[in-house]
C-alpha cells in the first residue's frame, strides 16, 4: 500500500481552496486541478507499506498539539500551485516526531524537507501573472490522517484509512 500522513482540512477551509483554485483558472492557469476531496497537506510520504495498523499504533504514541497555520501566499514550484503556509515550530516539531518514530521502528520514509502547504494544481501550463487574495483564516490541524494513495482513471486518488484526533 502506498501510504502517507496528512492534515486533512475542515469543510470551510476546504471551500477557501476551492474558491483560490477558481481564482486561479479565472487568472487564465490551465493544468490538471486536483479534486476538491484529494486536497490535504502532507506531513510524511512513507510509500510502500504493508501494515497501516503498526503506522496508526505509532502514531497514537506521539505528542500531539492541535496547530493553527496561517497561509502565507499562492507560490509556483516546478508545475504545480501550491498554498504555502507560514513555518510553524508546534507542526515542524510534530513532523520530526513521526521522523523519529519511523526511524526507530524501521519505517520507510521520504527524509526530504518539510514544506507545509497544499498542491492546488499540478502540471501548470501558465505561470500566474498578477497576484491572489489568499484566505484570512487559519487551518485548525486538529486530526493526522493515515492516507492510502491509488493511481485511478483520472489520477491518484486518495483514501482516509485511520484518523487519530488531537485531544488538546
Amino acid at each position: 500500500m502506498r501510504l502517507f500522513t496528512a492534515v486533512l482540512p475542515c469543510d470551510s477551509f476546504r471551500a477557501e481552496l476551492e474558491r483560490l483554485q477558481d481564482d486561479l483558472k479565472e487568472k487564465g492557469v490551465t493544468g490538471r486541478y486536483i479534486d476538491s476531496a484529494n486536497l490535504h497537506l502532507t506531513l510524511v510520504f512513507i510509500g510502500e507499506y504493508g501494515d497501516p495498523d503498526r503506522i496508526m499504533d505509532l502514531l497514537e504514541e506521539i505528542p500531539m498539539e492541535p496547530v493553527f497555520l496561517k497561509p502565507l501566499r499562492i507560490e509556483k514550484l516546478k508545475d504545480l500551485y501550491i498554498l504555502r503556509f507560514e513555518e510553524n515550530e508546534e507542526l515542524n516539531l510534530l513532523v520530526s516526531r513521526m521522523h523519529r518514530s519511523f526511524a526507530e521502528n524501521r519505517i520507510p520514509f521520504d527524509r526530504k524537507s518539510f514544506l507545509p502547504h497544499i498542491t492546488l494544481l499540478r502540471k501548470a501550463e501558465r505561470d500566474l501573472k498578477e497576484p491572489m487574495n489568499i484566505p484570512d483564516s487559519l487551518m485548525e490541524c486538529d486530526a493526522v490522517s493515515l492516507m492510502h494513495s491509488k493511481q485511478g482513471k483520472n489520477g491518484m486518488v486518495y483514501t482516509e484509512i485511520g484518523r487519530l484526533e488531537i485531544i488538546q
